[in-house]
């Protein structure tokens, strides 16, 4: 009896540590050839600004759907994958909304550029994205601007400002919002890794996330994640320097097998400045980023 005893809390002891140990798993990007996934981010931001004494609150939902068509894996195991913008939908609220803008709605729609990813996430090279934002542009104008000497030269700075968020290096880091957020090594549930992902587009930030794996279950890993934003570096756009600092934090589904997000769901919270003109006006930014893909052949 006394030995039955004392070997029940030895047994709970060797259980608990299975369960605290886990299978550990390799999360990783497993494109397959040929396939397609569709990607879907939702952007809702609500800023509000002090500016000469008067408070301008805003809200901005932006839709982006993307078609991923793996075209080929390299002896590496990098992915070479063509992305076509699909959907592109700006909705506004507040201050601002009823102003026109100069640029269509949709004028990225039907627009591809290459990408070469690797299989932990990291974008190794972006190709085609200049020729694609010269196309687009040309597109995005409309007929009343196209055909008016003076609009269209209105209309160069903010050509200069989309080249630069739609550059190279910014879409790559763009792109990683997508992809990259995996551990170097396997994990088990408990594990934590972090990553740090620098935003080189019009609001330039540094964003230090930390991961941790919550539950594995039915082929889907549930990642909890808690990021710090500091300002990053990037030239004044537009003669316009914003400065950020705040949170984020979320949760993400990763499923196993493929390695793309099920469903991501980031809340923000952000303090900031914007300088121009030798003047400094405050920003508050909350907002929440939603991306899921899925395979869609």
């Amino acid at each position: 009896m006394k030995l039955k005893k004392l070997l029940v809390p030895v047994v709970i002891l060797f259980v608990l540590a299975a369960c605290k140990t886990g299978e550990k798993l390799a999360l990783k990007l497993n494109y397959e050839k040929g396939k397609k996934y569709y990607y879907t981010s939702i952007n809702t931001q609500e800023v509000e600004q002090s500016v000469m004494g008067k408070t301008i609150k805003s809200k901005t939902t932006t839709t982006t759907g993307y078609l991923w068509e793996v075209k080929d894996i390299d002896k590496d195991g990098n992915f070479l994958v063509t992305i076509t913008y699909d959907k592109v939908e700006t909705k506004k609220e507040g201050e601002g909304a009823d102003t026109p803008s100069p640029m269509k709605d949709d004028f990225m729609k039907g627009f591809s550029f290459d990408m070469v990813v690797t299989p932990k996430g990291k974008v190794k090279e972006i190709k085609g994205m200049e020729k694609m934002m010269e196309m687009a542009m040309s597109a995005a104008m409309p007929d009343s601007v196209a055909n008016d000497p003076s609009s269209k030269a209105m209309m160069e700075p903010v050509k200069e400002m989309l080249k630069k968020q739609f550059s190279d290096k910014s879409m790559s880091s763009m792109m990683e919002q997508m992809t990259d957020y995996f551990p170097e090594g396997d994990v088990a549930v408990g594990d934590k890794w972090e990553k740090v992902v620098n935003m080189s587009a019009i609001m330039p930030m540094k964003i230090t996330s930390n991961y941790t794996v919550k539950d594995i279950k039915d082929g889907i890993a549930i990642i909890e994640v808690e990021a710090k934003v500091e300002p990053g570096e990037g030239e004044a756009i537009m003669g316009m320097k914003v400065t950020l600092n705040g949170t984020q934090k979320g949760t993400m589904e990763i499923n196993v097998k493929s390695g793309i997000i099920v469903k991501s769901t980031m809340d923000q919270t952000i303090d900031g400045t914007v300088g121009m003109m030798g003047m400094s006006f405050p920003m508050k930014i909350s907002g929440q980023t939603t991306i899921e893909a899925k395979e869609v052949n």
